[in-house]
């Protein structure tokens, strides 16, 4: 299941490094077992950036030992612009600790203070409950 998630202006609020995004996210409820990761982002910044990192951080995986943060994506853009678009070629799938899509949190952490305008966030959802159907 792939869900495309947007936030602009009013939705992102920013301290210093640190933005929380405020999607307007679907009822959507998970099983033990699904999966997530993320499949594209893109960043619209006020001014442009270059050399600036950034991750999104979010409480619908796993916290463990590994990822204590809770990192979904990390992304560095090394090229002047004020747009960042990244599609990773390999995902890091992560464990799903959540039972909704609503409850979840979601952080942007910045390597410098940048305003951010716009945020669109393409999620992949394994959705295990999908049953095959048996012809007889």
């Amino acid at each position: 299941m792939i869900i495309l998630l947007k936030a602009e202006k009013n939705q992102i609020r920013q301290i210093d490094k640190e933005t929380e995004i405020l999607f307007d996210l679907p009822p959507l409820y998970f099983e033990n077992y699904q999966t997530i990761f993320v499949n594209e982002i893109s960043i619209k910044w006020k001014t442009s950036r270059r050399n600036i990192s950034t991750s999104l951080h979010c409480t619908l995986i796993d916290k463990s030992p590994l990822n204590p943060m809770q990192q979904l994506l990390f992304v560095h853009q090394n090229y002047e612009s004020n747009f960042l678009f990244y599609s990773p070629t390999r995902a890091q799938e992560y464990k799903i600790q959540r039972s909704t899509l609503q409850s979840a949190q979601f952080n942007l952490i910045t390597s410098e203070k940048a305003i951010i305008q716009e945020v669109y966030i393409q999620l992949f959802i394994s959705d295990a409950r999908i049953q095959q159907i048996y012809q007889k």
